[in-house]
């Protein structure tokens, strides 16, 4: 396979998707991205590594059971409760063709968190149901990825008013089970 793609010009090749690396099929794997391989998966690290191949990034995986949630309310979210809400949005339309083709048929929606003086947007969290058993979860499980806040918003504890809020939300309507996937080397994101 290797020879094959060198003769009609790649120059470099990539083994396991991960984001943004991912080809086709996302349903394969239903979690809240193609994780590349699993640290677990000894045989596929022997046969990368071992032809040459260099890790590229590691993901860490994360799970919050939402039955044990403790949503974080401080003086400050009490404060960006005045003027913020979250509101769920159905049908979340892809950002581009790529991304349509790879997720295929999982249907993902969003969370916006919403100014309450202009009822505008300021920041969105997308999420889609997922089945996690392949990771020994269990019940209702959902995915969540892009999160954004806009730029002249960002550092002020939007990001976790609208996470905590949307978890809030999945958790009543039935959610058991969260995932996120996260860089090693994005200790912000790792960390929040």
């Amino acid at each position: 396979a290797e020879e094959y793609l060198k003769f009609h010009g790649s120059r470099s090749v990539v083994g396991g998707a991960y984001p943004p690396n991912i080809p086709f099929y996302h349903g394969l794997f239903r979690s809240s991205e193609l994780p590349g391989v699993f640290a677990a998966d000894e045989a596929s690290h022997r046969t990368f590594l071992g032809n040459g191949y260099e890790v590229a990034e590691q993901f860490s995986i994360m799970n919050c059971q939402l039955g044990r949630l403790r949503p974080v309310i401080d003086r400050n979210q009490r404060q960006l409760q005045r003027s913020f809400m979250v509101r769920p949005t159905l049908d979340h339309t892809f950002s581009s063709w790529w991304k349509t083709c790879a997720f295929g048929p999982i249907q993902r929606s969003q969370f916006e968190v919403v100014a309450k003086l202009d009822n505008m947007p300021c920041g969105a969290l997308v999420w889609w149901d997922a089945d996690l058993s392949t990771m020994g979860g269990t019940g209702v499980s959902i995915a969540l990825g892009d999160l954004q806040i806009e730029d002249a918003r960002r550092r002020v504890g939007l990001a976790t008013f609208l996470v905590s809020n949307a978890l809030k939300q999945l958790k009543s309507s039935g959610a058991t089970t969260a995932q996120v996937q996260v860089p090693i080397s994005n200790t912000p994101g790792v960390q929040f």
